[in-house]
């Protein structure tokens, strides 16, 4: 058997074990519905659809363009994949029924046992796409991004969750699409207020991001503050309190202040 009859034969039998597993998937005796390791073929293919928000998107091909345009430096491609996908979410992004729990927020195991759903964490909804975010032209995205940001400063649902797909998606690209990081190492963005008034970016980690090393997650940090930029929001105006307070517990932290599992952006 020469080599692409080989090659030909593995996709084929694949195709068959993977339609076995969205079968039993959907039966709802597992975490979730469908099965959560996609097929791919490049950095570029991994990274799109290891992010269940970026299946509708062009994000693939973006990252062979930057990759070219950067001439392969990965931490360029992160940095501009990073703002287009949050302008993407913010321009494109609509509320939706969660299909997983049919917008109950709850999952039936049993006629009597329910759990929360963690497609949509427990809340019947989850942000959609409107059909524009797979044609629209990244350029002409960003150009109008630019403008749109500042404007959607006081939504703070929103701009944290469109934040949020940003620092994944960059995160993914500098992971390579392999490690678990950008699905379990990043929690979630919040909007914070300091004692002036002023807002500020708080970027939620979990244990999981120890997978991309030091650099990974460091870098993650970088990208957020370039992102927070755009939305116009300021830095963290930490108080004697909260240094102190996070001293004594001894909480694992980047920058003084913060508590624990949570990077402030300065």
């Amino acid at each position: 058997m020469d080599y692409e009859a080989y090659i030909a034969r593995l996709e084929q039998e694949c195709d068959v074990v993977y339609q076995l597993a969205e079968q039993a998937r959907s039966k709802g005796l597992d975490p979730r519905m469908t099965v959560e390791i996609p097929r791919a073929s490049d950095l570029a293919d991994r990274t799109q659809k290891l992010l269940d928000f970026l299946h509708p998107r062009q994000t693939a091909a973006q990252i062979r363009e930057m990759t070219a345009k950067h001439d392969g430096n990965r931490e360029l491609v992160a940095i501009d994949i990073a703002r287009i996908v949050t302008a993407e979410s913010l321009l494109y992004g609509v509320k939706e029924k969660c299909k997983a729990c049919d917008g109950t927020g709850e999952i039936a195991k049993t006629p009597t046992w329910k759990v929360p759903c963690d497609d949509c964490g427990a809340t019947g909804s989850v942000m959609g796409f409107d059909e524009a975010i797979g044609e629209a032209d990244w350029k002409e995205t960003l150009k109008t991004f630019e403008s749109e940001a500042i404007k959607a400063k006081g939504e703070h649902i929103r701009v944290a969750q469109c934040l949020y797909h940003g620092i994944c998606a960059g995160l993914a690209v500098l992971t390579e699409g392999i490690l678990v990081a950008p699905l379990e190492g990043v929690v979630s963005c919040r909007i914070l207020s300091n004692d002036d008034a002023s807002e500020c970016l708080a970027v939620n980690y979990a244990g999981p991001i120890r997978s991309a090393g030091g650099t990974g997650q460091a870098l993650s940090v970088l990208i957020a503050d370039v992102l927070r930029r755009d939305f116009g929001l300021g830095v963290p105006k930490v108080t004697f309190a909260e240094v102190g307070n996070a001293t004594k517990k001894k909480f694992p932290s980047i920058v003084v202040g913060c508590s624990i599992g949570q990077v402030i952006l300065n």
